[in-house]
């Protein structure tokens, strides 16, 4: 055996020595206490009482309780579904998370988790149309007639008041600055347009013309929501998100089908405005 390896053994050995010597000397310390606290403290064994000679000691008989606990009987509080548009997608989506991990490698991956989330979301946004249930029609070929109608819908269209500025910039600045009374500029339009689409749905509606006026009509209402849901930011932001994205397509929407009622007025019955009739405020047609 060469030095190295002597070397080695020795420090093995005098390692095992000092373990073994740390270990006598902590017993025996703790030996020595123990004879210590025997030697200077004199113990006393208490006698458990029974005053209702139940077989069971008082302290246990403190630890029971007596009535009996009924459990969602007597609390007052009860689960409401979320009603927002948001809280709806996050418990949803949580739960089709929760459902994945706990089928394992049978649950949704990360992908099909993703598209139903997509899939949910779009849902939200599906608006439920008018129909000619909701709308009064009449039968009539006379022009004079079907001139009185153009006007009162040009009245409608023209005759709510808006703010000066858009949605879109109500909206943006309410994002950048927080101020408050941006959103009540998009209170105010979207009253508006609610009173559009309510006198839309009052007014009689020659039954030639039920398709316009109900895709006016519908058109309308898909601008008024999302600035709906442009006001509540606040509350249901993810709403808000899916609605603005949404929101210049159904604007690009609405003029279209109000191009598309007066045009036909005017190519397909020849109704002719006088200047300075409601319908000449809002479209401008051709000499």
């Amino acid at each position: 055996m060469g030095k190295p390896q002597k070397r080695i053994v020795v420090a093995v050995i005098f390692g095992v020595l000092i373990v073994i010597s740390a270990y006598f000397l902590r017993t025996q310390k703790t030996v020595d206490e123990a004879e210590t606290l025997t030697d200077t403290i004199e113990r006393k064994y208490i006698k458990p009482t029974d005053e209702d000679h139940n077989g069971v000691p008082d302290w246990q008989d403190a630890l029971l309780v007596e009535d009996t606990i009924t459990l969602g009987t007597t609390s007052t509080s009860t689960y409401q579904k979320p009603i927002t548009v948001t809280g709806r997608f996050g418990v949803s989506f949580f739960e089709n998370l929760l459902r994945s991990k706990m089928y394992g490698a049978f649950g949704d991956t990360p992908e099909e988790l993703a598209s139903t989330s997509v899939a949910r979301l779009k849902q939200e946004v599906v608006d439920e149309l008018f129909t000619e249930e909701q709308i009064t029609l009449f039968e009539t070929t006379d022009t004079t007639v079907l001139k009185v109608y153009g006007n009162q819908i040009a009245t409608i269209l023209t005759s709510q008041k808006t703010e000066s500025e858009s949605e879109l910039v109500l909206i943006q600045e309410y994002v950048r600055y927080e101020d408050t009374a941006k959103l009540l500029g998009l209170e105010k339009i979207a009253l508006s347009y609610t009173t559009i689409v309510k006198d839309l749905l009052a007014v009689s509606v020659p039954s030639t013309y039920a398709k316009q006026h109900l895709d006016l009509t519908n058109a309308v209402n898909a601008v008024r929501e999302d600035v709906r849901a442009m006001h509540a930011i606040e509350s249901d932001p993810l709403y808000t998100l899916l609605r603005t994205k949404r929101y210049e397509d159904d604007v690009l929407g609405m003029q279209n089908a109000i191009k598309n009622l007066f045009n036909t007025l005017y190519l397909q019955d020849g109704i002719r405005w006088q200047q300075g009739e409601p319908v000449t405020e809002l479209m401008v047609f051709p000499q």
